[in-house]
């Protein structure tokens, strides 16, 4: 990952009831992403990183 990358990642979750789903990022998503609570588009830009940094993305999915 580059300095100042825009990240973009488009989450798909399904419901067997088709409930309206809300998307979240855990507490332990890097701050400087978001998601949009109705879409589950992630978004953001990347800080200036050294090539080996990593990343844990957790996405939970809520269907009220």
């Amino acid at each position: 990952m580059d300095a100042y990358t825009v990240y973009s990642y488009q989450v798909f979750a399904t419901d067997a009831d088709n409930d309206v789903l809300s998307y979240s990022l855990s507490s332990s998503s890097p701050s400087w992403l978001s998601i949009n609570v109705n879409t589950g588009l992630i978004s953001g830009t990347s800080p200036s990183v050294t090539q080996d940094t990593q990343y844990v993305i957790t996405v939970q999915v809520d269907d009220n």
